[in-house]
Order: C-alpha cells, then sequence, then structure tokens
C-alpha cells in the first residue's frame, strides 16, 4: 500500500490505498454525486467549498503516521501534479490526451473540480532529502514546455482530493 487514505481533508486515518485501488476509486467513485454536485456549483463559492471538503482524499507521495510531513513512513515512488483554470471541459481533455500521449504519465485524470486535471508521475532515486527538488525540477520542464502546472499542489505530505473520471487513463 502506497497512498494514505482520508475520509476527508481534516481527519488523519492509518487506512492505506494501493494504485489500482485509487484508479478503480477515480473511475468508479461512490462520491461521484457529490462530485458533480461540486462541479456544478459557483468554484469556490461557500457550497462547493463545504461540499470539497467531505471528499476522500489520499496522500499520493507517500504514507504517513500523521497529517505531518515529519511522520513520513514510506515513499510512494510517485509525484502529483495538477493543472487548474481550463476554460472548458473540452479544453481538459485535450490536455489530458496530449500530456498521456507525451509524457511517461502513470495516472491522469479530470480533477475533483472538473476545471483542471491531475496527475502522477513515477519517479525512481527520490528520497525525503531530494523529493522538494526534483519536484521544481520536474515542474519546471512541464512549464517549459507550456504547461501552468499549479505550484500549491507541491509539498511532501500533500493531500490529493479523490476524483470521479470514469475515463482515467493510466499506465
Amino acid at each position: 500500500m502506497i497512498f494514505n487514505k482520508y475520509s476527508n481533508c481534516t481527519k488523519f486515518s492509518k487506512e492505506k490505498m494501493s494504485l489500482e485501488q485509487l484508479i478503480t476509486h477515480i473511475k468508479e467513485n461512490p462520491m461521484k454525486s457529490e462530485i458533480i454536485g461540486l462541479r456544478n456549483a459557483v468554484y469556490k463559492s461557500e457550497e462547493y467549498n463545504k461540499i470539497k471538503l467531505r471528499l476522500t482524499v489520499v496522500t499520493p507521495h507517500g504514507t504517513f503516521g500523521s497529517l505531518r510531513k515529519e511522520s513520513l513512513n514510506t515513499l510512494s515512488g510517485y509525484m502529483y501534479f495538477d493543472i487548474d483554470g481550463f476554460e472548458n471541459p473540452e479544453d481538459v481533455n485535450q490536455a489530458i490526451k496530449k500530456l498521456f500521449d507525451s509524457f511517461p504519465i502513470s495516472l491522469i485524470c479530470r480533477s475533483v473540480g472538473g476545471r483542471g486535471l491531475a496527475f502522477l508521475l513515477k519517479v525512481r532515486a527520490v528520497t525525503i532529502e531530494n523529493f522538494d527538488s526534483i519536484h521544481a525540477f520536474i515542474r519546471q520542464d512541464f512549464q517549459n514546455n507550456g504547461y501552468k502546472i499549479d505550484d500549491a499542489a507541491g509539498g511532501l505530505a500533500r493531500k490529493w482530493i479523490i476524483s470521479y473520471d470514469p475515463d482515467a487513463k493510466f499506465n
């Protein structure tokens, strides 16, 4: 098991999730009706934020003993990135296809809010000591290739709200 799974953004859990379980969860998310409601809510509205805080999350960079990065148990071997701010769903779909076809992406899907995308890259030789510099290097490489990677999506103990996307792509 390579990720912690939390019932929401604020409650710590020792429950674990594998990549295969994450993919299945994204494709068949039991909270899909809430996610569809989130996507139909006004972005960043009170309703949007309330729904978002109730959704299931994972720690994409590893497993932890608490909500703090100092409690890292094991690194997952993956790095999480996201891109936000697309104008319409077709632009998101085109970006997903282009990224998946052009880079060695392990998993890519529509973001929980539906206005962006999220993806995982398998990264070898990452350690707690070099995590930030490798993450920044990869983020900059994507930006140099014209992708506006969300700078706030970094951090070793970062949480990722599990999306609903039956068309998620994975290697």
